[in-house]
């Protein structure tokens, strides 16, 4: 009898210990995470889908978000989907969508299911020199850098948000 009880509280410890670990693990969405407010969009330079090069000389003299995502994430389609239902709140806010190396046609298919109907500018691109991290910080995907029109960092998120929070964000 005893070693069964023994069992049986290993598993009920490891079970509880198991959660504990997923539960720290979990993201939290719409929680800024302060990290590097007020630094500047950095000097990026990724790949669009026609070969061309994307930097921030590009970009209008507006607000402007990033994403880091995978086309194959649903954290990163779920946020495209509330962004694509919420598209007139992003007027006026130009959004960078970055993969780390997806093929192009993952790209130009994830834009096509999102982002095909949208007035504002949205780029897709890839960033095959797998530089992202470098430039803007450690990122999972899904990851967002919220940068004011003055190209100042005003938040970032390690998750989905709320398209309103977003934009909250972006013409600060």
């Amino acid at each position: 009898m005893k070693p069964k009880f023994t069992a049986l509280l290993v598993l009920i410890l490891v079970a509880i210990t198991n959660m504990g670990i997923a539960q720290a693990h979990e993201k939290k969405p719409n929680v800024n995470t302060q990290k590097d407010i007020g630094t500047t969009l950095p000097p990026f330079a990724f790949e669009l889908p026609d070969g061309s090069t994307l930097t921030p000389s590009v970009l209008k003299e507006q607000p402007v978000i990033v994403f880091y995502f995978d086309p194959d994430c649903d954290h990163c389609n779920k946020q495209a989907k509330m962004i694509s239902e919420n598209a007139d709140l992003f007027k006026g806010i130009t959004m960078v969508w970055v993969s780390w190396a997806m093929t192009i046609e993952d790209n130009v298919n994830f834009y096509k299911k999102y982002f095909m109907n949208m007035s504002n500018k949205v780029y897709i691109a890839r960033d095959t020199k797998f530089s992202f991290d470098t430039l803007f910080g450690y990122s999972e995907v899904p990851s967002i850098y919220i940068y004011n029109r003055e190209r100042k960092r005003s938040a970032s998120f390690e998750a989905e948000t709320d398209p309103e929070l977003l934009v909250k964000f972006a013409k600060q």
